[in-house]
């Protein structure tokens, strides 16, 4: 315990002293971390030379992550330079299967990256839970590890999980990382279940980055494999309305529907997104096309007892161009791998059922495609 201390305070003369009266230095403190992990983990430098010099092991760690990962997510490159020299294993992978690269690239420690790449890190390596470097990175918008990795040589279209890094950088609305991604030529075709980066930018309301990715070449009109919704879909049922804008503006169709017949008109209604509505019909949606069971968006309006929809529904504005409306900034979207499937499927029933439009229980919903 006293060496653990005295290496987490970084005291080295302290320390000089403990292991002369023969502490133990590959000994752990209560929670299981060794001296040299603690010494790594604050960037004490002269005592994890000490430690290594007195026999400390470089490839015992703590909770499952070894020193050269915890120095790797402290950014920490001359610690990382020691510990390489001493014989600590690059790619020697923690519990979940990440490896130093990985913690340095959610961390940002872009000069640890470079180190690391250069000592034979693993520039692609999958973790357990299916991610990359460059997708650990992407998630968290970490521009410069990012940029490390990329002039690096990595696989910038890498999917273990299906979930692209480009995906990654679109949900949660990283601009700048999104178009480096791009640059280095992201494919904005690639789709998790049906899911297309521009779909998830839509999805959580980020208009710049959906721009971006339409000026590169992503297709407005294409469909998911769920219940091929699309990126207009998806942003009317949740009242992204400057999405809906970008998209009509660059040519989406403003009345094509999901597998079950729900109109972007229809599922705006469902959901009560009024300034969508409005802005839908002012560019010429048909208030009087039917879901597959027969029901229009008024019904569906009538059924969720939206009365504001209801008139608006029964007398439309005149067609023509739609008035400004205040730009639309959607929060960011979830964690890694798992908040992205979990966010995908939770938006993806549309109830444009009989059951559904009859029921006079519900004021609310929020269907999705």
């Amino acid at each position: 315990m006293e060496l653990a201390v005295a290496c987490a305070s970084g005291r080295v003369g302290e320390v000089r002293s403990l292991l002369k009266q023969g502490a133990d230095v590959n000994s752990s403190n209560r929670s299981g971390w060794p001296a040299l992990c603690l010494a790594v983990h604050y960037g004490h430098l002269s005592v994890v030379r000490l430690l290594v010099k007195h026999g400390a092991d470089v490839e015992k760690g703590a909770e499952g992550v070894r020193p050269l990962a915890i120095a790797s997510t402290s950014g920490r490159t001359d610690v990382v330079r020691f510990l390489l020299d001493q014989g600590a294993k690059v790619n020697r992978r923690s519990t979940e299967g990440a490896t130093a690269l990985v913690a340095a690239s959610q961390h940002n420690k872009r000069g640890v990256v470079k180190v690391l790449l250069e000592n034979g890190a693993d520039i692609d390596h999958v973790t357990d839970n299916k991610v990359t470097p460059l997708i650990a990175a992407s998630k968290m918008g970490n521009l410069d590890a990012a940029r490390a990795l990329l002039d690096a040589g990595a696989n910038v279209n890498a999917a273990p999980a299906g979930i692209s890094a480009l995906h990654m950088a679109a949900q949660d609305g990283h601009y700048d990382l999104t178009q480096l991604l791009l640059e280095h030529g992201g494919d904005v075709f690639h789709a998790f279940e049906g899911a297309s980066p521009l779909y998830v930018a839509s999805q959580n309301g980020h208009v710049d980055v959906a721009r971006l990715l339409i000026d590169y070449g992503a297709d407005v009109h294409e469909r998911g494999t769920t219940k091929a919704s699309t990126s207009l879909f998806i942003a009317c049922q949740l009242g992204h309305l400057e999405i809906v804008r970008l998209l009509l503006e660059r040519g989406a169709d403003v009345q094509q529907p999901n597998l079950q017949g729900c109109t972007p008109l229809v599922i705006a209604s469902i959901n009560a997104r009024a300034d969508v509505v409005r802005l839908l019909l002012a560019r010429g949606a048909d208030r009087h096309q039917a879901t597959r069971e027969g029901f229009t968006a008024l019904d569906m309006a009538r059924a969720h007892n939206h009365n504001k929809l209801v008139s608006l529904l029964t007398n439309p504005p005149i067609e023509g161009p739609d008035f400004p409306l205040p730009l639309f900034s959607a929060a960011a979207a979830g964690p890694l791998l798992v908040v992205f499937r979990d966010e995908l499927r939770t938006s993806r029933t549309c109830f444009c059922t009989k059951r559904r439009a009859t029921s006079s229980s519900s004021s609310s919903s929020s269907s999705s495609s």
